[in-house]
């Protein structure tokens, strides 16, 4: 039997159309113009390599906008960019169970797609992000 490690899953999810894309190329030139212009084909190449989607690419160059302290953010300023949860396996929620008995106060069995088992999440995530609850 193999163990799952605890993961983080990525709440972003969907594919990513050339319209967002340019849109977001857009943004990025008004807002970083000191940027060289190989920036945006390396960067293009490797959002889309990466498999990301509308949401996550408009999050990334959106939160770079607001927090980029420099008149030109690096690649990796928008590629590290991404929002995920912990997840935690039975075994894994049995051992934090053992360690804490008020576990039933902080972690939610969920039902995650591609998955016939659940998985644990914290209270706080099943909220923030409206997970569906595990159920047979």
């Amino acid at each position: 039997m193999q163990i799952l490690k605890t993961s983080e899953i990525s709440v972003f999810s969907g594919t990513l159309t050339k319209v967002v894309l340019a849109k977001n190329i857009i943004n990025i030139k008004n807002a970083f113009p000191a940027l060289p212009a190989s920036f945006y084909d390396l960067f293009s190449d490797r959002i889309i390599e990466l498999g990301w989607n509308n949401d996550r690419l408009t999050a990334a160059v959106n939160h770079v906008i607001d927090n980029c302290q420099f008149s030109k953010p690096s690649l990796a300023s928008f590629l590290s960019f991404d929002v995920t949860f912990k997840t935690f396996n039975y075994l894994e929620a049995c051992n934090i169970l053992s360690e804490n008995r008020s576990v039933v106060d902080y972690l939610v069995a969920v039902r995650l797609p591609l998955l016939d088992i659940p998985r644990w999440v914290y209270k706080e995530d099943f909220i923030r992000f409206n997970l569906s609850r595990w159920s047979k």
